[in-house]
């Protein structure tokens, strides 16, 4: 019994031993390495799945953030987007895996399913276990850029309910943002907890039936098998995930391996490099991905070449252009990232590009643009600005040259900055500024003349013309200012002339008539002085009446200097002995309070001119200096030599160039008003009292200076004093001595012509006083009836210039023509010297300018007719 017993338990022993180590081994390589085994696989390819979705949502974004820095869309737009893409996304056995979006201060940005959650500060936020998983996220992505979090998370519908979950999180640094994605934990740890269930069951069965430990085997065989089975093909299903991704993607991509040969090739690289996935893959990456430089030709560096040796993300070079297989040409951009393991080892290199040929071109083409408007920008000849509201962003060189001052000092500068207070128009700059701007942002395009400042202070005139454009969206003006100081001085100058010359005209006219009346005064005068001899207070009457035409004929002399109608005596003179003969003169008149210097530096002083007309410009002058100062001064006399340049004269087209002498006459008197400078010059303006002066002063000073072919400017301030300066041509010569007038009687047959009655019944009855038969013609119409009458038989023709029908020049043409031997006299207040030197050269012609005494005519006359 004992050994039955033994036996059979030896036969149990026998059958059970194996059973038990087999059960033995079943569960030590199950629950030792066969669970542990697949449940880490598990976990690595969820740990990796999610960690290689993130980077493909990031590589997604930084593709819109260059679109962005390229400008084809906003930056708000590229985050719209890419908040849309990952809201809509899900993966995953049932779809329930997704992304989500928060930013580096916890905030959450996207989450598909909790929505509550959007836009509140979550670096608090702690699961079930008290874990804050957002504080967590954001350690790792700023750290390390990314990283693995695992946590209990909670449903929303369903607050009890907590499942674990791993997450994969990388920060994306451009828009500050961190992106994850995250699988549940729950369907690995079923399965396992599925596979423990049935080893325990499998082993109770082994205990109890040792029979059926090899279906038992069989059974494990087949679950690890089928296991396998459903790993691989996760495996599979991530791969082709990844695959689909890849093609779906508008970027192409190429990935190598550490040794740089191509792994994998996205459909729309194989499009851009021509070469097929099959062709390229385990080809070296340049081999494949041709690129060089768009301007040089020049290979490139191999991408995969610097991103293995520096270990870091590198952008493409511009005018980076791939050729592809077929020869094809593509201008593209993008960057290169290494691929790293789980362990932060570089294992790859992904490469990221897409063709921007057609952006390359405009960008190009644009760069071309704005380097020819630059160019014209910068080398246009006026100043031209561009304002945002009322301040200057942007200037040309002009402008900077025109006002004096850096582009630091003018951009961001407003338009009242380099403007007086107020315009010439009364208008404050800055009001009128504002108004303007708005004016042509309304799109009204209007010019008009503003008065702007330099940076040293001096002011200056300038045109400005404004238009309104619209940069970058916004709405700019765009000013054109050219500097019109000198134009507006010429213009000046110009009006001023010609006023002058109006001025002018009207006084020679009024000093002819009044010559004429002067000199009947005077042939009446001297008639009734002949007459009245024996008559003493008679003739005291009449030289004081002919004192008085004679100083009435100084006048119309003055008027006539200032028309440039008068005649003058042209006779080398020496300026310095005009100055101080007018000094002596003036020594002995003014009040001795009056202190006057000379000092003539000049090394040469001999001009072309009038004597007694020079000398009465430095004799008004001094008057004029005397009166400004009724409790005394300094009056000062200086000369010195100046050349006259072509740039000097540009400014008067009268204004010879050559050598001058200049004269200074400086007073420290109660000066000119402002107001008064530019009238000084007109006959009859005076600022003096009624009596005190006739103001043709310095209007004979003016006509004289022009008629010597000089020039005269002034400076004065209100009780500062006064200069005046006139410029004459220096002329190298000897004075001429001038035969004086002589008084004597004679005979012949003489013609006058004159328009003038007295003047021909004065002067008629004078000459025959003097012995002469007269003949009288009121124009040359009339006095050439007379000479064909009496065929020329006169001995001598006194002749007006000024007269109706046919007037002196015309006549003595006519005389000239029909008896060349005529003798001739011209008779005028009102010819220029060119005009009576012209008419002397044709031969017996004499001149005498009117008003006279008839001791004058007389004398001229018996000259003429040789008696003298």
């Amino acid at each position: 019994m004992y050994k039955t017993r033994l036996t059979l338990y030896w036969q149990l022993l026998l059958i059970a031993c194996p059973a038990l180590a087999v059960l033995l081994l079943f569960l030590i390589s199950t629950y030792c390495f066969f669970i542990p085994t697949v449940g880490k696989s598990f976990y690595s390819q969820k740990r990796e799945m999610v960690k290689h979705l993130t980077q493909v949502m990031i590589s997604s974004m930084e593709s819109r953030n260059r679109e962005v820095i390229e400008g084809r869309i906003t930056l708000e737009e590229a985050q719209d987007r890419a908040k849309r893409r990952l809201r809509g996304l899900r993966y995953g056995s049932n779809s329930k895996d997704y992304y989500w979006i928060i930013d580096s201060n916890g905030k959450m940005i996207v989450h598909p399913y909790r929505t509550d959650l959007e836009g509140k500060e979550l670096r608090d936020f702690a699961d079930v276990t008290g874990y804050k998983l957002f504080a967590e996220m954001i350690t790792l992505s700023e750290e390390k850029g990314g990283g693995y979090v695992e946590y209990y998370w909670q449903w929303m519908d369903d607050p009890s309910r907590t499942e674990k979950k791993i997450s994969y999180v990388m920060a994306y640094k451009p828009w500050g943002w961190i992106i994850g994605t995250g699988v549940y934990v729950d369907d690995i740890e079923r399965s396992l907890a599925d596979l423990d269930r049935k080893v325990a069951l499998t082993g109770v069965v082994i205990s109890v039936l040792a029979g059926g430990l090899a279906f038992l085997l069989a059974w494990k065989a087949y679950s690890s098998a089928r296991s396998s089975i459903r790993a691989t093909e996760m495996l599979r299903q991530s791969e082709e995930n990844v695959r689909v991704t890849l093609s779906s993607i508008g970027d192409a991509v190429i990935a190598t391996d550490i040794d740089g040969r191509v792994t994998r090739i996205n459909p729309a690289a194989e499009t851009l490099t021509g070469w097929d996935a099959k062709e390229a893959l385990g080809k070296h990456l340049p081999e494949v991905f041709h690129i060089v430089n768009a301007k040089t030709r020049q290979r490139c560096e191999n991408p995969a070449e610097i991103v293995l040796r520096t270990n870091a993300k590198v952008g493409l070079a511009n005018h980076t252009m791939l050729l592809s297989r077929e020869g094809n040409e593509y201008q593209i951009a993008d960057s290169g990232a290494p691929i790293r393991n789980n362990f932060g080892e570089t294992i790859g290199v992904v490469l990221v590009f897409r063709n921007i040929t057609e952006a390359y071109r405009l960008q190009e083409e644009l760069r071309d643009s704005e380097e020819r408007f630059r160019a014209i920008f910068d080398h246009a000849n006026d100043a031209i600005m561009v304002l945002q509201g009322d301040t200057f962003v942007e200037c040309n060189e002009m402008t900077l040259s025109m006002f004096g001052c850096s582009r630091e000092q003018f951009v961001g500068s407003t338009p009242h900055r380099f403007s007086p207070p107020v315009q010439r128009d009364g208008k404050s700059s800055k009001d009128k500024a504002k108004m303007m701007i708005a004016q042509a942002l309304q799109g009204k395009l209007h010019a008009f003349d503003w008065t702007h400042i330099r940076q040293d202070g001096s002011p200056f005139e300038v045109e400005v013309s404004l238009s309104s454009i619209v940069l970058h969206g916004e709405p700019h003006i765009v000013a054109m200012v050219r500097d019109v100081t000198e134009r507006n001085m010429l213009e000046e100058r110009l009006r001023q002339s010609e006023k002058m010359d109006a001025i002018g005209q009207l006084a020679g006219g009024v000093a002819h008539d009044f010559n004429n009346m002067l000199g009947g005064i005077m042939g009446a005068g001297e008639m009734l002085q002949a007459k009245l001899k024996d008559d003493p207070p008679a003739q005291k009457y009449i030289r004081l009446l002919l004192e008085t035409a004679e100083r009435a004929g100084e006048l119309t002399g003055k008027l006539l200097a200032f028309s440039r109608k008068g005649l003058q005596a042209n006779m080398p003179l020496d300026l310095h002995a005009a100055i101080l003969d007018a000094v002596a003169l003036l020594s002995s008149s003014v009040d001795k309070k009056v202190e006057i210097e000379t000092r003539l530096n000049s090394p040469h002083s001999y001009i072309v001119g009038d004597p007694p007309q020079i000398q009465n410009i430095f004799l008004n002058l001094g008057i004029n200096s005397a009166h400004a100062m009724p409790d005394g001064g300094k009056l000062e006399f200086t000369t010195r030599l100046r050349t006259i340049t072509e740039a000097d004269s540009s400014y008067s087209p009268e204004l010879v160039p050559g050598s001058y002498i200049e004269a200074e006459v400086v007073d420290t008197g109660c000066g000119i008003a402002p107001s008064d400078l530019p009238h000084i010059f007109e006959p009859f303006f005076t600022t003096k009292t009624a009596g005190k002066g006739t103001g043709l002063g310095l209007a004979a000073v003016y006509g004289t200076v022009q008629r010597h072919h000089g020039y005269i400017s002034v400076s004065s301030e209100n009780r500062q004093g006064t200069t005046f300066i006139i410029g004459l041509p220096l002329y190298g010569g000897s004075a001429e001595k001038s035969v004086p007038s002589l008084h004597i009687r004679g005979e012949g047959r003489i013609l006058l012509v004159d328009d003038e009655p007295v003047i021909r019944s004065t002067i008629a009855a004078l000459l025959e006083n003097l012995g002469y038969e007269m003949e009288t013609a009121k124009d040359g119409r009339e006095a050439m009836e007379i000479l064909f009458r009496e065929n020329g038989r006169m001995d001598l023709v006194i002749l007006d210039m000024q007269m109706p029908n046919m007037n002196g020049r015309e006549c003595f043409a006519a005389i000239r023509e029909n008896w060349p031997e005529m003798k001739i006299i011209i008779s005028s207040g009102y010819a220029e010297n060119t005009e009576i030197d012209l008419l002397k050269l044709q031969g017996q012609c004499e001149f005498l300018r009117k008003p006279y005494r008839g001791a004058d005519l007389s004398s001229l006359v018996a000259k003429v007719m040789k008696q003298l």
